[in-house]
């Protein structure tokens, strides 16, 4: 077997960093490693974006759900987490969170709500993020979803959710690489 296909080996920004850093200190060409890096922030604040240029301005009092804190599924890390870069990014809005074992203690953010439940964090809310792409999120009832939410938008960058299922079931569905689905 494989030792790399059992064990996760590295954090790939922070060795491209260290790439970069070699780069200047011996004065090499890292331009394709720095365009790497650029583009794995772009894609960690894809959710950041959708929700400031596309959900926020028709909004006076938003109501905000994000799914996942973790850095990824199966994992209570939360060092370089999308879902903690993108909340950062609107500290003037609390948002309603749930993350099946992160607890918002741990995040030392203070615009967030924990909830038990996925659904309980969704309710009423104008918008939907999943930022970390657990299990049992793939598994939501869309039509319950939709029931439950004030507004109809699903930010979904990691694409767990069946994009024509949301539709289907009235939600507009924005993933990363892809225009939104109405």
């Amino acid at each position: 077997m494989n030792i790399c296909s059992k064990h996760r080996i590295g954090n790939l920004e922070r060795d491209l960093t260290t790439i970069v850093k070699l780069g200047e200190r011996f004065q090499t060409d890292v331009g394709i490693v720095r365009a790497e890096i650029n583009n794995s922030r772009h894609r960690k604040l894809t959710a950041a974006r959708v929700l400031r240029d596309h959900v926020l301005p028709s909004l006076s009092a938003p109501e905000i759900s994000v799914w996942g804190l973790a850095y990824k599924e199966n994992t209570h890390s939360i060092k370089n987490s999308p879902s903690l870069a993108t909340l950062t990014e609107f500290p003037e809005i609390t948002f309603r969170v749930h993350d099946p074992v992160v607890h918002i203690d741990d995040t030392g953010l203070d615009n967030i709500i924990g909830f038990e439940g996925e659904l309980s964090a969704a309710r009423g809310t104008d918008c939907l993020m999943i930022l970390t792409p657990w299990e049992q999120y793939r598994s939501i009832d869309l039509t319950t979803l939709a029931g439950s939410l004030r507004g109809k938008w699903l930010i979904d960058p990691f694409g767990i959710i069946n994009g024509k299922a949301a539709r289907d079931a009235g939600l507009r569905y924005v993933m990363l690489g892809a225009p939104p689905i109405d």
